[in-house]
């Protein structure tokens, strides 16, 4: 691995550890927390349902089940 691809790589790394999965998520999606850190959303076009996008806080996951 070349030098600026590692430095790179960790300055990624930096700035996902400073970030907060459902912060960043819920600047645009309304989330609802199901607890132990479980949270679900609703993303069009599947609409009213809430439960289109889950989203892990413990382990900084995000799943969209309909992709």
């Amino acid at each position: 691995m070349m030098l600026s691809t590692y430095n790179n790589r960790n300055k990624i790394d930096e700035i996902k550890n400073r970030l907060d999965i459902v912060d960043v998520i819920g600047r645009d999606i309304s989330l609802h927390c199901n607890g132990n850190g479980e949270y679900v959303g609703s993303v069009p076009p599947v609409g009213n349902t809430g439960r289109s996008l889950k989203v892990d806080q413990r382990l900084q996951l995000w799943n969209d089940p309909k992709n």
